[in-house]
């Protein structure tokens, strides 16, 4: 049913987030990480983003990845070339 939604709205913010929340519950991390960037999009406003990037964290941790993520993001950081998306994600990270 999510996925018949997501194929006629294909940027509806609260199927995204339904899909996330089922493919993390099932631990197909891979499948969930995927889709970060079109949630940020859809996310209705800084308070929704702001609950995803925590999520995004979480789930990127679960996944064995946050170490691996936090040290790409500080070279990206030293090179001058970290947006501002990643620049939070990584204040984040290193704050919890």
């Amino acid at each position: 049913m999510v996925q018949k939604g997501l194929e006629r709205e294909p940027k509806n913010f609260d199927l995204l987030q339904l899909k996330w929340q089922m493919l993390t519950e099932e631990k197909h991390w891979p499948e969930a990480l995927s889709l970060f960037d079109p949630l940020s999009e859809a996310a209705p406003n800084a308070y929704f983003l702001e609950n995803l990037e925590a999520s995004y964290l979480m789930t990127l941790d679960a996944a064995g990845q946050a170490e691996e993520f936090r040290k790409v993001r500080e070279s990206q950081l030293g090179a001058g070339s970290l947006s501002e998306r990643d620049l939070r994600l990584l204040a984040r990270q290193l704050l919890n």
